[in-house]
């Protein structure tokens, strides 16, 4: 379990990160246009200072504490996942967004012009963003089981709430980490995106407090852009957790209308004898003598889907209610 440290640990590492714009300026001297001087602003820092920490603030307490207890003033809790993990990708967005903030309140205070954004630092931000809104697909799709299945499960007692990934405090360790082993292409965009970091925001000091010139090479854009689409490749092809379940699940329940619709179609031709259907076994076991076949493939899904919720689950036995259900086909007499 996380421990209150590594929160610390987190929102001190992010403080610092931000912090940096704090690198001292330096403006070009009347007398060379080679020459640097100190021209630090302390009035200018802590007014950037504030302001950054005034959004860091909204964002926390639009960001309620988790289920394990965790603040939302964490910057990991701020950038969770779906599924309450942490999030390399969403942390990269909100890490480069309040160094930019953070850059451009600094220049408007110390010289009164609003600087405007080169087009490396629009890229920079729209790699990231597109890692984030990719991941979150991904994340969707590939491990989150459809409403119309779980309400199956729910209906047939094969789970009792949900079966997806069990909820973990958020921790440093989900930055480089994927299903809870060592993840080399997060930690590659992790290192790039710190690095990348500290070069912006030397950057706008050292070419005269301005974010207009900043530029990175082909290569380190190139390599920045290769990482995000490595990190999304790896999730893509990343062993998927319910994509499974739900081809397997929405297989069983096709199978299971195709069931009911066959047995409803004989007994509408040929109607059974009351004793026949008197008890819902008698019921059930009419309706598998009508429509055999259809039952059998039905079955056989079925089982198939029950091994795979076991294994999700662990504990319970689905394999306990794998028949079909038989709704409004020749009510039971009373």
């Amino acid at each position: 379990m996380t421990t209150k440290s590594e929160e610390r640990m987190a929102s001190v590492t992010t403080a610092l990160c931000i912090a940096l714009s704090a690198v001292p300026a330096y403006a070009q001297s009347a007398d060379s246009a080679d020459a640097a001087i100190f021209a630090f602003d302390w009035i200018s820092f802590l007014i950037a200072m504030a302001i950054v920490f005034v959004l860091y603030g909204a964002a926390a307490l639009a960001t309620q504490s988790n289920r394990h207890g965790q603040s939302g003033w964490n910057p990991l809790v701020i950038t969770a996942g779906r599924f309450g993990r942490g999030s390399l990708s969403r942390l990269q967005v909100f890490y480069f967004t309040m160094i930019v903030i953070g850059l451009l309140t600094y220049i408007l205070v110390a010289t009164r012009k609003l600087d405007g954004l080169s087009a490396d630092v629009l890229m920079l931000l729209g790699i990231s963003a597109v890692g984030a809104a990719g991941g979150q697909v991904v994340a969707t799709t590939r491990k989150r089981l459809s409403s119309q299945n779980w309400a199956w499960l729910m209906q047939k007692k094969w789970i009792n709430e949900s079966i997806e990934r069990k909820s973990k405090p958020v921790s440093t360790r989900d930055l480089v980490t994927a299903d809870d082993q060592f993840d080399i292409y997060k930690f590659q965009m992790l290192a790039f995106s710190l690095i990348v970091g500290v070069a912006l925001i030397g950057a706008a000091f050292k070419d005269g407090l301005t974010l207009e010139k900043f530029t990175l090479s082909a290569s380190m854009l190139g390599v920045l852009g290769l990482s995000q689409v490595v990190y999304l490749g790896g999730k893509a092809i990343s062993p998927p957790t319910n994509e499974d379940l739900n081809t397997a699940l929405n297989n069983v329940r096709r199978l299971e209308v195709e069931f009911i619709k066959a047995v409803s179609d004989k007994w509408e031709a040929v109607p059974p004898r009351a004793e026949e259907v008197d008890t819902k076994d008698k019921k059930m076991d009419k309706a598998i003598a009508t429509a055999t076949t259809e039952y059998n493939e039905y079955l056989t899904a079925a089982e198939n889907a029950a091994r795979l919720v076991q294994e999700r689950i662990g504990a319970l036995k689905p394999t306990n209610n794998t028949a079909p259900s038989l709704p409004h086909v020749i009510p039971i007499p009373e």
